[in-house]
C-alpha cells in the first residue's frame, strides 16, 4: 500500500479502541459475518492478514472492516495498520470504495450500485469515470446506475444557465455595461454580448419560474423591468386590432370584440380575466333575434335590431349600464354588428 504521495505507507500497530468506524464512508450496506468468521479462523492458526488502512489524522478506517471485526471477535487489543492521506480530488468515501474494489471481499452489485448513486449524487464534481474507476466497474454500467441522477443534474444546470442569462439581460436593461455584467457573473464579455443579441428569443421563451429566480438573484432591484417583460410577452402575439381595442378599453370606452379564434381571441380572454367581458350574442338577452340571411343582409338585420327590437325592450334599457366600459363579445366585428349600436347606447351616444 502506498499513500497519496506515492510513498509506501509505514505499517504499524494501533489499539482497536483507537480505530474510528464512520458509517458515512463505509462502502457496504452491511458487514458480512461469514467473512469475519473466516478471517478470525485464519488469524487463530497464525495467518497474517493485510494491514487495515486508516485515514491519517482522523483514525477513520478506510479499508479492512472485516479484518477489524475479526480481531475484535478474537478479543485482540491491537491490529496492523497503514496510515494514509485521502488522495486530492477524492472524497474519503470514494477512496474507501476504491480500496474495497481492489482486494478483500468484492462489493456486491447492489452495494456497488447504491454506492455509485450515493457518490455521484453527493458531489456535483464527481464524474461517472471517477466512480467507475473507483468501483472497478464498466463506465456504461455506472452510467446506467446514475442515469436519472445525471438527468436531474443536467436539468438543474440548464435551469441555472437560464437564470444567469436572464440576470444578465435584466442588468443590461437596468443600465449596466456588458463588461460590468460579465465581471459580476464571472463570464466572458463575448458570452454576455451573445446573450444580449439573443434577448428577443429569450423573451419569447420566457419561463415565469426562471424569471422569478433571476429577479431574486440580481444584485439590484429589477422587478419593474421583469414586470415589463411579462407585459410585453403577454401582448407579443396580439394583433394590431387587439392592441388598439385594448387601449380603448383601458381608457374606459365600450368596444365590440369578435370572440372567434380568427377575431380577437386574446383580447377576449384578457377581458374575461379582468372582469371586463360582456357577451351580447344570441346566448344572451342582448343578442340580435334577426338572422342572416333569412331576415335580410347584415345592414337589414342590424337596422331591424335597433328599430324593431331594441325600441320595444325597455327591460334591456335598464341594464345597458352593465355594458358600459366593457368588451362586448359577439361574432361579427370588424363587420357591422348590433353590438356597435349597444356600445353607442352604453356610451350615451344613441338614446
Amino acid at each position: 500500500m502506498t499513500d497519496a504521495s506515492g510513498e509506501h505507507a509505514p505499517r504499524a500497530q494501533r489499539d482497536l479502541d483507537d480505530i474510528v468506524i464512520d458509517p458515512t464512508i463505509y462502502p457496504r450496506s452491511a458487514v458480512d459475518d461469514a467473512t469475519v468468521e473466516r478471517y478470525a479462523d485464519a488469524i487463530s492458526v497464525g495467518d497474517t492478514l493485510p494491514a487495515i488502512v486508516i485515514e491519517r489524522g482522523t483514525g477513520r478506517i478506510l479499508d479492512g472492516r472485516h479484518r477489524l471485526d475479526a480481531h475484535r471477535a478474537l478479543g485482540l487489543a491491537q491490529i496492523d495498520i497503514e496510515e494514509v492521506d485521502v488522495p486530492a480530488g477524492m472524497t474519503a468515501k470514494l477512496y474507501a470504495a476504491s480500496l474495497s474494489a481492489r482486494h478483500g471481499l468484492p462489493l456486491s452489485d447492489g452495494d456497488a450500485r447504491a454506492l455509485a448513486r450515493d457518490l455521484y449524487d453527493a458531489d456535483p464534481d464527481t464524474s461517472v469515470v471517477a466512480v467507475a474507476k473507483a468501483l472497478g466497474r464498466a463506465r456504461k454500467t455506472v452510467e446506467g446506475w446514475v442515469a436519472d441522477i445525471a438527468e436531474t443534474r443536467r436539468q438543474a444546470e440548464a435551469r441555472q444557465r437560464e437564470v444567469r442569462r436572464y440576470v444578465a439581460l435584466l442588468l443590461v436593461e437596468a443600465g449596466w455595461t456588458q463588461a460590468k455584467v460579465a465581471e459580476h457573473l464571472a463570464l466572458d464579455r463575448s458570452r454576455i454580448s451573445q446573450m444580449v443579441s439573443e434577448g428577443d428569443v429569450a423573451l419569447i421563451q420566457l419561463d415565469e419560474g426562471v424569471l422569478r429566480d433571476a429577479v431574486a438573484a440580481a444584485p439590484i432591484d429589477v422587478s419593474a423591468i421583469a414586470e415589463g417583460w411579462r407585459h410585453a410577452r403577454l401582448f407579443a402575439h396580439w394583433t394590431d386590432s387587439e392592441r388598439d381595442l385594448l387601449k380603448r378599453l383601458r381608457s374606459g370606452e365600450t368596444v365590440v370584440v369578435n370572440m372567434h379564434d380568427s377575431g380577437h381571441p386574446r383580447l377576449w380572454r384578457w377581458a374575461e380575466q379582468a372582469g371586463l367581458a360582456a357577451r351580447i350574442d344570441r346566448r344572451t338577452e342582448f343578442g340580435n333575434p334577426f338572422l342572416l340571411p333569412g331576415d335580410g343582409d347584415r345592414r337589414t338585420v342590424c337596422d331591424a335590431f335597433e328599430t324593431h327590437y331594441w325600441s320595444h325592450k325597455p327591460s334591456l334599457h335598464a341594464k345597458i349600464a352593465d355594458l358600459r366600459g366593457k368588451a362586448l363579445g359577439c361574432w361579427c366585428a370588424p363587420a357591422r354588428c348590433h353590438g356597435d349600436f349597444l356600445a353607442d347606447v352604453a356610451e350615451g351616444i344613441t338614446p
